[in-house]
């Protein structure tokens, strides 16, 4: 079973816009193998938890430091384009940090989502939405535990765009999911746009480093 932190107290201090969310200290330890290829079991195994028809939460979050739109929405398809990809592509606009040329390009891949997730059957799943390196931890038993989540219900192949962005996790966690859940054929092809959406988040947070890496990725997926 995935291991979360407990809340211990949420303190706000309204007179100076500030806020701390108090966590249980966890003690860590270095993962091998096998307890990377146990977290691949387990985070497949909350991929199958599929209790929700839509995709979205009910409240907006945050990717790191950037708001997440959660609406709700029945199409996958047109959730990722406007509340993911869109979203952040406006950020950027209302920002001064893309040219015309490149917003085009984004508003038409935009528009083209419905064609190029056709056939992908997403079946809504709860997502840690922020899942890279940084954000699972192992405490001394060798247990996973999740931190700083950006969750909401979406196709779990979303999950793997961040997981996937700086190198992804050892093989033995792939291993791991795919024993339990394996990811469907053409998975490689739409994690391009996947990791699109974490790229626009870098680039919006941490600067015009991360341009050329969504270029990149436009061209890969034919935009």
């Amino acid at each position: 079973v995935l291991r979360i932190p407990s809340v211990y107290a949420l303190i706000e201090i309204p007179e100076l816009n500030l806020s701390a969310l108090v966590l249980e200290a966890i003690s860590v330890s270095s993962p091998q193998p096998r307890q990377w290829f146990q977290f691949g079991q387990q985070l497949a195994s909350l991929h199958l938890l599929n209790h929700e028809t839509r995709y979205g939460w009910d409240t907006d979050n945050y990717l790191g430091a950037t708001q997440q739109k959660n609406l709700w929405s029945t199409s996958w398809p047109e959730f990722f384009a406007q509340h993911r990809i869109l979203f952040q592509v406006k950020l950027l606009q209302d920002r001064g940090r893309i040219s015309r040329s490149l917003l085009t390009r984004f508003e038409t891949l935009v528009a083209d989502m419905p064609a190029l997730l056709r056939g992908h059957s997403a079946v809504p799943s709860l997502l840690h939405g922020d899942l890279w390196s940084g954000n699972v931890l192992f405490d001394p038993q060798g247990r996973a535990v999740l931190i700083d989540p950006a969750s909401y219900y979406g196709d779990r192949e979303a999950e793997w765009g961040m997981i996937e962005l700086f190198g992804g996790f050892p093989s033995s966690f792939r291993e791991g999911y795919h024993s339990v859940y394996p990811l469907p054929e053409g998975w490689q092809v739409r994690n391009c746009i996947y990791r699109l959406y974490h790229l626009l988040n870098h680039w919006n947070l941490f600067g015009d480093s991360y341009l050329s890496a969504c270029q990149q990725v436009l061209k890969e997926v034919g935009y």
